[in-house]
């Protein structure tokens, strides 16, 4: 979990960010990410994102996605895709969780978005991209707010 760590640090010096790796909190894995947002004061959106349709369930190669335009890219202002290495770092990093291991995100933040992009908000923030990821022993959590 160093080398997640290390990627958060990094990440968050440059955006407004709130970030957590820990244990994994104890129960069933469909109350997990809200016990992980908790650790951030997650959620203070108006609406609650832990219930359907909420926040979406991710595979690996997704939520490296998400995570690199989390770290990396301004979300206000004309979204843009995050540059290929920045997308491995994500990865190499997300690699830190064993095999079992569970993700999900506010959005898919897409680079094919026309404009439409849809999210749902776990901030009162105008706006917010992040993800909550776990496995049978760890727990993590990244989440960025932008103001317009």
């Amino acid at each position: 979990m160093e080398m997640l760590e290390s990627l958060f640090r990094l990440y968050a010096a440059h955006c407004d960010a709130r970030w957590w790796i820990g244990p994994r909190p104890d129960g069933p894995a469909d109350s997990v990410p809200r016990a992980i947002a908790a650790h951030i004061g997650y959620p203070t959106a108006r609406h609650d994102p832990f219930v359907p349709p909420g926040l979406l369930t991710l595979n690996f190669q997704q939520v490296a996605y998400v995570l690199a335009v989390a770290g990396t890219v301004g979300l206000a202002y004309g979204f843009r895709a995050p540059r290929s290495d920045d997308f491995k770092s994500a990865a190499l990093a997300l690699n830190a969780l064993g095999s079992n291991r569970n993700f999900v995100a506010n959005g898919l933040w897409s680079a094919d978005a026309d404009g439409s992009m849809e999210w749902t908000a776990l901030s009162s923030a105008t706006f917010d991209c992040g993800l909550i990821g776990f496995d049978r022993d760890h727990a993590f959590t990244f989440w960025v707010e932008e103001e317009d």
